[in-house]
C-alpha cells in the first residue's frame, strides 16, 4: 500500500497529450504536426510555479497496430516539450497497445497513474486528471480522482458526462490552482 500522507509528496496533474495538451491528429508521429492548443504552455507553467507535478498520460495504440514506432513517438514528444518551454513536464507515460490488448496499462486501466504514483510518491488527494475523452474519463473515476473534461479534441462530445468542463486547459488549471 502506497502512503499517501507522505510529507514530501506533491500532487500532480495527468493530461492527456493528443487534443488536450497539442491539436488532434490523428496517429500523429511527425514532430512537424505539433502544435500546442492555445494556453496550455501558460497552464502548465502554473502549474510548475504552484509546486505540481505535470505528468502526460497516453495511450498511443498506433504503435501496436504498427502505424508508427516508439523513436517516432519519442521525436512527437521532443517537439512537444519544446514548444512547452519554459514550461516542463515533470513525466511522460504511455501505453503503445492496441484496444484489443486490455492491458491495464492502457486507459481507462490505472497502470500509468499507479507507476507514476510509485515513483513520484505523489499526494492522491490533491491530484487531478484533466483530458478530452471518455476513456480519460473513466481513467480518472477508475483512480479515484477528480476530472476535468475540456472540450478541444474529442471534448463537445462528452461534455453532458463531466462535472466539469472548460473550452481549454488554462481554465481548466484555473480550477485546480482555485481548490488548492
Amino acid at each position: 500500500m502506497i502512503n499517501c500522507s507522505n510529507p514530501k509528496s506533491k500532487p500532480a496533474v495527468f493530461f492527456d497529450r493528443d487534443g488536450t495538451i497539442i491539436e488532434l491528429v490523428p496517429y500523429l508521429h511527425h514532430p512537424e504536426q505539433v502544435k500546442l492548443i492555445q494556453g496550455a504552455r501558460e497552464a502548465i507553467l502554473c502549474l510548475n510555479n504552484a509546486g505540481y507535478l505535470v505528468i502526460i498520460t497516453t495511450n498511443q495504440s498506433g504503435i501496436g497496430r504498427g502505424f508508427y514506432t516508439e523513436q517516432d513517438l519519442n521525436q512527437v514528444n521532443m517537439a512537444m516539450t519544446d514548444q512547452l518551454k519554459p514550461a516542463h513536464l515533470d513525466a511522460i507515460y504511455h501505453s503503445p497497445s492496441a484496444p484489443e490488448h486490455k492491458s491495464l496499462f492502457r486507459k481507462p486501466g490505472i497502470g500509468m497513474i499507479k507507476a507514476a504514483q510509485i515513483y513520484f510518491k505523489i499526494d492522491m488527494k490533491k491530484s487531478w486528471v484533466v483530458g478530452d475523452s471518455i476513456s480519460d474519463l473513466h481513467f480518472a473515476e477508475n483512480a479515484g480522482l477528480p476530472f476535468i473534461l475540456v472540450t478541444t479534441g474529442y471534448g463537445k462530445k462528452y461534455k453532458h458526462l463531466a462535472e466539469h468542463c472548460y473550452p481549454g486547459i488554462l481554465p481548466a488549471v484555473s480550477l485546480i490552482l482555485d481548490h488548492d
